[in-house]
């Protein structure tokens, strides 16, 4: 292992479960966009996530970049804790800088993925905003090739880098409780959720209000969505756990 890896496991009995998922992301607070981990850990599967960047980036006043990787570490495992979640991973790769860094991203998930058989990988969206974002995807796609079934999450508004609506593979359906959840592991974030400039604050509401934009695409209270890697292996894990919860369009 990397030596500046930091893992932390949240649930022991979850890290031996029959089925398991690798969360991928960039940051400490992108775990939101999928916005699923809580209906599979409640379907019995273990999720592991894996925090590419130290994710000090972000320019707060009072507090050095140094300090901020610090607070985060022990954010990201409140998220965790929230969300259900078996283990969480960070590497130390630069925020800002993962593009970069991709060989080295690639070599953390494949040891984290070699000592466990999961069933699949969800990432970013390959069309996102932010760079860091699409080479945490590009890092999945490597690793998982034709062996791992790979999907990507959602975009914080549902639109793609050149403009276009991202048009998932499958809607699936949450329960308030479940979205209810999810936003409470978001909001563990503390460093990321508050006393932010106006413009930023308006990502965290778009953040907190993403499973109802999604529902109401389908007439629920509340959805998540994900695109599934066709060009990969074709399993739909997913699809097998979560059932009649999940709505596949190709």
């Amino acid at each position: 292992m990397h030596t500046e890896v930091l893992h932390q496991v949240i649930n022991k009995r979850r890290t031996v479960a029959p089925r398991r998922g690798l969360i991928v992301e960039a940051h400490v607070d992108d775990r939101k966009m999928p916005g699923i981990t809580v209906a599979l850990a409640n379907n019995g599967v273990g999720i592991t996530i894996l925090t590419l960047t130290n994710s000090d980036g972000r320019n707060l006043p009072h507090i050095t970049p140094e300090q901020l990787a610090e607070i985060r570490w022990p954010e990201s495992i409140a998220h965790g804790e929230q969300i259900n979640a078996a283990e969480v991973y960070r590497g130390n790769i630069p925020d800002g800088e993962l593009s970069n860094h991709l060989s080295l991203g690639e070599s953390i998930l494949q040891e984290i993925s070699g000592n466990t058989s999961f069933d699949f990988f969800i990432a970013p969206h390959p069309d996102d905003n932010h760079p860091d974002h699409r080479a945490a995807y590009a890092v999945a796609q490597a690793v998982a090739g034709n062996t791992t079934p790979l999907y990507a999450s959602d975009t914080i508004t549902g639109i793609g880098r050149d403009g276009q609506l991202i048009v998932p593979t499958h809607h699936i359906r949450l329960s308030r409780r479940s979205a209810r959840r999810e936003n409470k592991g978001y909001k563990r974030n503390r460093s990321q959720v508050t006393e932010l400039p106006l413009d930023e604050m308006r990502d965290v509401h778009a953040v907190l209000a993403m499973s109802q934009r999604r529902g109401r695409e389908i007439g629920v209270s509340h959805a998540t969505v994900l695109l599934k890697e066709i060009s990969g292996n074709s399993a739909d894990p997913i699809a097998e756990i979560l059932g009649g919860a999940v709505s596949i369009s190709r």
